[in-house]
């Protein structure tokens, strides 16, 4: 599977050193202006998997069964940052594999959300009416 998030800026960002860490899965952090993109499937059932990336390329995954979250779950799929002065876009590519499936399924659920510090804002592709893991408001995915 393959996603690219285009993120747009009203001004430039400003990073803290300690944000560049790829090993660190401190996304939030005290820069005034962090954005972090959250990537959730949903194929069935009560199984989640978050992928969550900040503009720095930091990233953490989780896997949530029944409410309960996994965030030593560590599963092999990539992520690729790049920023100008009017956007950060995000590239992802997680393989069927990583997520238990043989081969991509014909549809599944799936949310594109996005956290802004300052302004603070959280804004989603399929609304939540709430937190971004209210996953009976995610939008369906059908593949061909």
């Amino acid at each position: 599977l393959r996603v690219a998030l285009r993120d747009g800026q009203r001004k430039a960002e400003r990073f803290e050193e300690s944000q560049r860490n790829t090993n660190s899965i401190r996304l939030r952090a005290s820069s005034s202006l962090l954005k972090i993109d959250f990537f959730g499937l949903n194929l069935g059932g009560s199984a989640n998997y978050h992928f969550l990336i900040n503009s720095n390329g930091v990233s953490r995954d989780e896997h949530i069964v029944s409410g309960h979250t996994n965030v030593s779950w560590n599963k092999k799929w990539k992520c690729k940052t790049s920023r100008n002065n009017n956007q950060w876009v995000t590239e992802v590519a997680i393989p069927w594999r990583s997520l238990n499936l043989a081969t991509p399924p014909k549809h599944f659920r799936a949310n594109f959300c996005r956290q802004a510090v300052d302004p603070t804002e959280a804004s989603a592709w399929s609304c939540t009416y709430g937190p971004f893991n209210n996953y009976a408001r995610w939008g369906i995915i059908h593949l061909k």
